[in-house]
């Protein structure tokens, strides 16, 4: 049987339906720790955080826990090593991944199989193995959830990812990605990225992706930059 809870470093996060799962030094010093909450009773928390060895703990509120694939990081109190009370309220930009990790197999909230599976794939997902080895900040910036939302783009829609880089085609200056689409293939400057993904969406053709640092504010311009596979007409 697996250990409850998903540790990060010195941390320990788990959902409050499995504290009971915790060693009982563990579950008394959280409970230790929530007995400084005289403020703060009505606080409804799901996640508590913890590290014996910093001797803090924080209680977290997570609204959508039992609803969202990576529910949002909501409010939280700390109880600190003084045990100084601090109250601090979410920006709503910050996520979890693998919740299932936070509970028992039994927890009836979500389906924790589904949440497993959708853990395993798109943490072997090509796009995200590629980004993990070429983007040292990749790892950080999916706890983002406005980041994380392009990420669960690229990992529901595309399946492989390849790249080949080409010069001056068609005449126009500047590398070139060959993307590998299912009607052929497509040309295209390499930072327009986000126009390709919005062209084979339109026309709902699968494609192999390659790059992912589309130069902001870059007009999708099909008639200029790409080159369409055989069969692919333009939009009127």
């Amino acid at each position: 049987m697996r250990k409850v809870g998903k540790r990060i470093g010195k941390y320990t996060y788990i959902h409050k339906s499995a504290l009971l799962e915790l060693s009982s030094v563990e579950y008394f010093f959280l409970m230790k720790a929530y007995e400084y909450l005289d403020d703060y009773k009505d606080f409804d928390y799901q996640i508590a955080k913890f590290s014996m060895d910093e001797g803090r703990v924080t209680f977290i509120q997570s609204q959508d826990w039992d609803t969202a694939r990576e529910p949002i990081v909501g409010d939280r109190i700390l109880v600190d090593e003084n045990n100084q009370v601090k109250f601090s309220l979410s920006n709503n930009k910050q996520i979890y991944h693998h919740k299932w990790m936070f509970v028992k197999d039994d927890y009836d909230g979500f389906d924790v199989e589904e949440s497993k599976k959708w853990s395993e794939k798109w943490q072997n997902h090509p796009y995200v193995l590629r980004m993990l080895e070429e983007d040292k900040s990749f790892k950080s910036r999916i706890g983002y959830k406005d980041f994380w939302d392009d990420v669960v783009i690229m990992v529901e829609r595309f399946k492989y990812i390849t790249t080949k880089k080409l010069d001056n085609v068609n005449g126009i200056e500047g590398d070139y990605t060959q993307y590998s689409i299912s009607k052929g293939t497509l040309l295209a400057p390499i930072y327009y990225e986000t126009c390709v993904i919005q062209f084979c969406t339109e026309y709902g053709i699968e494609i192999e992706l390659s790059r992912t640092n589309p130069k902001p504010n870059d007009p999708c311009n099909y008639d200029k930059y790409f080159t369409l596979p055989d069969g692919v007409q333009y939009l009127e």
